[in-house]
């Protein structure tokens, strides 16, 4: 029979978060220039500094008109106007139109004095009579004319405090006016993988060894989003352990996560080593699955050394379970969370949705938040279909059955949620799910 744990003593995972929240604040602010900006979090709200376009312009090739004199204009009763002159972009025209004129003008061309319509070039042509263009179709005030501000308007919020800047962030940014932009600095985070049988990426494996494929999995979450990273991989050895946190406290890391080694059996070193470098324990052990060995506290960095520029004298550290399915979701729901926030993100991580179960999803109990690897496909009249994973121990509903773990996680991109207080669902109720990439909604299918 499976030992089930009570979570005497844990704390539950909405706790969790807020006590993250309430010790972690986001690092100094810098300036970047816009093209650096990307993936960077805003450090305040960024305002369009002029109007774009400062001037109305067009937007199709044509003729600049005034309304009013084709206003019956058609393909059977034509209109006569005279042209008299041209308008490019970059290049205005100087005067001004009265009324019977019209001026050649191209997309993008500032509207000329006078004006106030665009009719497209396909509805034009000029007629024998030297300077005159024969219209067609009427256009109406404002036809084919982009305002001023039509793009971004002066003053207007571009981007929110705590809000990440997107490629699409920068077309606004550099309409607006901004050529840099103040941003929250992005935490240096530690990856230390502990373990005698971890093996670091690219070494000869021993006898019983394995990669250290939690480490590669944060370490490309992080690269992801940004952020500068480093790693290490300890065996289970006391001063080890001390030597490489002792390291990492001297240096210009702002978040250091441990990888292994924190559950408390006879090789599980790591909370006793942070203990004796000045380890300041927040919580330890969660009503959380997978992932309920998990640690937070902040360490100390060394007492009469100067700080490296920028930093803090207290660095949050977040000790992971080392199983893979524990190790990434305490990553994903707290030690992500956590960094990204200390980066100065405000916003949610990741997106949530509502979806419908195709299976039942059991979990451990009524005081537990449990998580489950699901994929996602489209289901009659649109509705969104959540199916759980096959994998043990990745969240597989109330009959799991055996898979391979990393090959399970690596596959299913979305996560379902079972709230504290909720420990069933069945097939066909609504779950909410985390959307971990857009991949998880791509070319959605229904089940065979």
């Amino acid at each position: 029979m499976e030992e089930i744990d009570s979570g005497e003593g844990y704390i539950g995972w909405t706790e969790a978060l807020q006590l993250i929240g309430t010790t972690i604040t986001p690092n100094p602010a810098v300036v970047t220039n816009l093209e650096g900006a990307v993936g960077q979090v805003a450090s305040e709200d960024l305002t369009s500094k002029l109007s774009c376009p400062d001037h109305a312009t067009s937007l199709k090739d044509g003729y600049a008109v005034v309304s009013d004199d084709i206003v019956e204009a058609s393909s059977d009763r034509p209109v006569s106007l005279r042209c008299i002159g041209e308008a490019f972009a970059g290049v205005p025209f100087s005067g001004s139109i009265p009324s019977g004129s019209c001026v050649h003008i191209t997309a993008g061309a500032y509207i000329p004095d006078g004006a106030n319509a665009v009719c497209a070039g396909e509805f034009c042509s000029p007629l024998a009579t030297a300077g005159t263009v024969s219209i067609r179709a009427n256009a109406r005030p404002g036809r084919n004319i982009l305002p001023v501000g039509g793009d971004v308007t002066r003053g207007e919020l571009l981007v929110r405090r705590g809000e990440r800047i997107t490629a699409p962030h920068l077309a606004v940014l550099a309409a607006g006016g901004f050529t840099e932009v103040p941003v929250y600095r992005p935490s240096a985070v530690m990856i230390i993988a502990i373990g005698t049988e971890i093996a670091a990426l690219g070494d000869r494996l021993l006898p019983g060894q394995l990669y250290a494929s939690n480490l590669a999995q944060c370490m490309g979450w992080l690269r992801q989003y940004g952020l500068p990273v480093r790693t290490r991989v300890v065996p289970d050895d006391g001063p080890a352990i001390q030597g490489v946190l002792a390291e990492a406290l001297r240096s210009d890391i702002d978040f250091i996560i441990t990888s292994g080694g924190a559950w408390g059996s006879l090789r599980d070193l790591v909370l006793a080593n942070l203990g004796q470098i000045g380890w300041r324990q927040i919580f330890y052990r969660l009503r959380m699955g997978p992932g309920k060995g998990t640690a937070f506290g902040v360490a100390t960095r060394p007492m009469g050394e100067p700080l490296p520029s920028g930093c803090r004298p207290e660095v949050p550290v977040m000790c992971l379970p080392g199983g893979p399915p524990s190790n990434e979701m305490a990553f994903l729901q707290l030690a992500l969370p956590a960094i990204m926030r200390q980066s100065g993100l405000c916003t949610r991580l990741f997106p949530e949705i509502r979806a419908v179960l195709t299976e039942p999803l059991q979990g451990r109990g009524r005081d537990w938040t449990q998580f489950f690897r699901v994929s996602l496909a489209s289901g009659p009249d649109g509705v969104l279909l959540a199916t759980p994973s096959t994998a043990v121990g990745v969240g597989s509903g109330s009959a799991p059955r055996r898979g391979q773990r990393l090959t399970e996680m690596a596959k299913s991109l979305a996560l379902a949620r079972l709230p504290e207080g909720v420990e069933f669902l069945d097939k066909g109720c609504a779950v909410t799910v985390q959307i971990l990439s857009a991949q998880a909604l791509a070319s959605p299918r229904g089940p065979a």
